[in-house]
């Protein structure tokens, strides 16, 4: 099995180049569309983090509003 030199530079510029029309896919020789497939798996499981991230700060915060509303109404209801 071969050795690879990755330049992570220039596999985001391959992206970039992609994306922006510079670089048609028929171009792409068979190791550049292994290397941009990888980019973009390498995307799509940062954003997976990322998501899951946000989606727990969202239950966290609806639990705090939740408690935070009930508080209220009790401290509603024991000063009546």
């Amino acid at each position: 099995m071969g050795k690879f030199n990755v330049n992570v530079d220039e596999l985001f510029r391959l992206k970039r180049d992609f994306e922006n029309g510079i670089v048609a896919e028929e171009e792409l020789s068979e190791p550049e569309h292994v290397a941009l497939a990888y980019v973009y798996e390498l995307e799509e499981e940062e954003f997976q983090k990322i998501i899951a991230m946000q989606e727990k700060e969202i239950e966290d915060y609806k639990i705090r509003l939740k408690e935070a509303i009930e508080y209220l109404k009790k401290r509603k209801n024991f000063e009546a």
